[in-house]
C-alpha cells in the first residue's frame, strides 16, 4: 500500500511557522511529502531559503496554482510556474488553490494540463483527455475531517476512510495544511 502526503502552503504563517513544524514531525518519523507552494506567499530571501533548505533535504516542491482560470488580471499560470523554476526548484506537479479563484472544473484542468508538468491533482478527473497524469482526489484531513467533525471524531472518520481507500485501491493521497 502507498500513501502520498501533500501539504498546500496557502499563507505566510503556514510557510514560516507551520512548515518547519511539519518538517520536524516528518523527520522524526522518516517521512517525506510534497509541499505545494503559492507563489504570492514567498516574500523574502528567508522564505526562499526555507523552501530551498527543505528541497535540498529531499522534500518535493510543487506549484499551488493561484490563477486557476487564466485571468489576465493576475500573473499567468505559466508565470507562477516560472517563478518557482527561476528560484531553482524542480517542479513536477501542481494543484489548484481553493482560497483565491478556486477549482473551476474543466477550465482549471485545461490550464493545469497546459503547463506540461508530470502530474496534477484537482477534484475528480477531467472529462476530456489530458497529457498530464492525474492523481486521484485526496482525503483532506484538516479542512474536511477536523473542521467538519472535530479532532477526535474527525480523526476516527479520516482513519476509517483512509483504510477503506487503501483496501479498495491500494493507495491514497492525504492533504494537510501547515497553517492548521
Amino acid at each position: 500500500m502507498i500513501v502520498g502526503l501533500r501539504h498546500d502552503v496557502d499563507n505566510v504563517y503556514g510557510l514560516r511557522k507551520g512548515l518547519p513544524k511539519v518538517i520536524f514531525i516528518e523527520e522524526k518519523y522518516g517521512v517525506k511529502s510534497t509541499f505545494f507552494i503559492r507563489t504570492d506567499i514567498i516574500r523574502s530571501d528567508t522564505d526562499r531559503c526555507l523552501i530551498r533548505q527543505i528541497a535540498d533535504r529531499g522534500w518535493e516542491i510543487g506549484l499551488h496554482l493561484i490563477n486557476t482560470i487564466g485571468s489576465s488580471e493576475m500573473p499567468s499560470p505559466k508565470k507562477e510556474l516560472d517563478m518557482l523554476k527561476n528560484l531553482g526548484f524542480q517542479i513536477d506537479g501542481l494543484t489548484p488553490c481553493g482560497k483565491t479563484i478556486g477549482f473551476k472544473g474543466d477550465g482549471t484542468w485545461r490550464i493545469m494540463d497546459s503547463l506540461g508538468l508530470k502530474y496534477m491533482e484537482g477534484y475528480g478527473a477531467p472529462s476530456f483527455p489530458v497529457s498530464t497524469f492525474v492523481m486521484p482526489t485526496h482525503l483532506s484531513f484538516d479542512i474536511y475531517y477536523v473542521r467538519k467533525f472535530g479532532g477526535e471524531e474527525g480523526y476516527r472518520k479520516f482513519r476509517e476512510d483512509l483504510l477503506q481507500r487503501l483496501e479498495k485501491d491500494g493507495w491514497a493521497t492525504i492533504l494537510v495544511h501547515p497553517e492548521w
